[in-house]
């Protein structure tokens, strides 16, 4: 597999095909989904669940906009790995080229991360969350996005994991063995 640093916007679209935007850009995330069930032996179901960031909670919600507070709802996570205690709700993204589009959608996710911050401090032992970001830019832009844990306790830091595809599979593994020890 490789890493995702080096995935770049031409690389993604000789594998994927001519544009990864609209409906093509559903392959990257089923990539991702495949490659995630095949190397944790564990489904990533699609879910509708999302955090709602004046409350601080997870919450199912199909269309957010249909309610008043619908700004205070993130983005649905796109999948959720459960092991045999815990539930780990996953983001996934491949950011690839410099550009404003690029640069609003990590915004966003650095967003997204403190809401799921906020909600681990809220004492939900049983979640963790991982935000799978690939691609040159999301790389180059990694630090920044680690940098929103730095605010928050080790205790809810060590319950988020900010990475690449690769490297999820490794803190995967930390999270079961210790799960099921």
């Amino acid at each position: 597999m490789i890493p995702g640093q080096l995935i770049t916007k031409e690389q993604r679209m000789a594998q994927f095909g001519g544009s990864v935007s609209g409906k093509l850009s559903t392959c990257i995330e089923k990539f991702q989904r495949n490659s995630i069930e095949k190397h944790t032996g564990l489904t990533c179901e699609k879910t509708n669940i999302r955090i709602h960031l004046g409350r601080n909670e997870l919450t199912e919600c199909r269309r957010p906009l249909d309610h008043l507070d619908g700004f205070e709802y993130t983005e649905d996570f796109d999948g959720v790995q459960k092991t045999e205690n815990e539930k780990i709700f996953i983001n996934l993204k491949s950011v690839c080229g410099a550009g404003g589009s690029q640069t609003r959608t990590l915004r966003e996710v650095y967003h997204f991360i403190h809401g799921q911050c906020k909600c681990l401090e809220q004492k939900n032992q049983s979640v963790y969350f991982a935000n799978i970001l690939d691609g040159d830019q999301a790389h180059r832009r990694m630090p920044l996005l680690k940098n929103a844990l730095t605010h928050y306790d080790p205790e809810v830091q060590k319950r988020i994991y900010i990475g690449d595809l690769n490297s999820y599979f490794k803190w995967f593994n930390c999270i079961v063995r210790r799960d099921t020890e």
